[in-house]
């Protein structure tokens, strides 16, 4: 797909590259910092997410310039809203529970942290849940209940029994689903 007429590529045998409408190659993405770019997906807002040879993840411009460099993240998940979810690689072998998620901006400042005994994604039921959509972002708690959370990793809506899953996020309201069936909530808990 193109992104303001660019899009990632690859020929058999070759390295990905940045391409332009005409298929001339902008950027070269064989290396990020000394290390083998072994895939590649974006392109959001002029960034691409790239994945090195030993696994960790980085942050590419579209002109292939390294925003955040590969060896401190093992996942890096772009969530809309120029912002991405990042796992540190010292976490890739705790429990779900223990690990701590940072909300970093696609330029590689940190926003905000999730920890994950407190917050996690396990009711999202669509890839449209999992992004941010006038700042918020369907989250859970422990418990399973479903609420919002801003950019800081912070409850704007706290969890609710209502909301087991939450489907869809449209400016400052969300449909959700529960016991009661589906619905449409605002921010502050309303059902509409």
């Amino acid at each position: 797909d193109f992104s303001k007429g660019l899009a990632l590529a690859a020929e058999e045998g070759k390295p990905i590259s940045i391409i332009n409408c005409d298929g001339e190659q902008v950027a070269d993405l064989s290396k990020i910092d000394g290390k083998s770019i072994t895939a590649a997906k974006g392109l959001y807002e002029g960034h691409a997410i790239v994945e090195t040879e030993d696994g960790t993840k980085g942050i590419v411009d579209d002109g292939g310039k390294t925003i955040v460099g590969p060896g401190k993240y093992k996942e890096l998940e772009y969530v809309g809203e120029g912002k991405c979810l990042a796992l540190d690689k010292k976490y890739e072998n705790a429990e779900k529970d223990q690990m701590v998620i940072q909300i970093i901006s696609i330029e590689g400042k940190t926003l905000g942290e999730i920890n994950t005994s407190k917050i996690n994604f396990e009711g999202a039921r669509t890839t449209e849940a999992v992004i941010f959509n006038n700042g918020l972002l369907g989250a859970y708690d422990a418990n399973g209940r479903g609420g919002l959370i801003n950019e800081k990793g912070e409850w704007v809506l706290e969890p609710s029994e209502k909301v087991k899953h939450i489907i869809a996020i449209n400016g400052d309201k969300f449909i959700y689903s529960g016991e009661d069936g589906m619905g449409i909530m605002d921010k502050k808990g309303e059902v509409l």
